[in-house]
């Protein structure tokens, strides 16, 4: 069981991501500030940065979580009390996949948003890779 003051600071930690949250989907990575979370929560901005050093170690946080909920939806469908074929399953998790990035279209476009990986380009916010070589020998 939880300690009172654990319970606390779990709350204190799920209030910031969810601020972060709402903040990520009405403005982008750009759009997170530690200060207008401090703010929103009255808190101070200190406060903030007890819990998440930085502004990355808070934008980390949100992919681990994202990802993470990803991960437990497509389990879960993966692993669902229907036994079905190969092919039906592979269309049923692809199915929870799509889902899944619909209802949390933020975090699903977050981590290709924050940063570009070397040799990617950005077009409208999206980022495009370069075409990969031939597998083919």
């Amino acid at each position: 069981m939880m300690r009172r003051r654990d319970r606390r600071r779990q709350e204190t930690i799920d209030d910031i991501k969810d601020t972060a949250r709402s903040q990520l989907a009405d403005a982008g990575p750009a759009g997170i500030s530690m200060r207008a979370i401090a703010r929103h929560l009255a808190i101070t901005a200190s406060a903030v940065h007890y819990y998440f050093p930085s502004r990355q170690a808070l934008l980390d946080a949100l992919v681990v979580d994202g990802f993470t909920s990803l991960a437990e939806a497509l389990r879960t469908t993966y692993e669902g009390a229907v036994p079905r074929p190969p092919g039906e399953q592979w269309l049923a998790v692809c199915q929870a996949h799509r889902a899944w990035a619909l209802d949390h279209q933020a975090e699903y476009r977050h981590p290709c948003a924050g940063s570009s990986p070397r040799g990617a380009t950005r077009t409208t916010g999206a980022v495009t890779f370069p075409t990969a070589p031939s597998l083919r020998a």
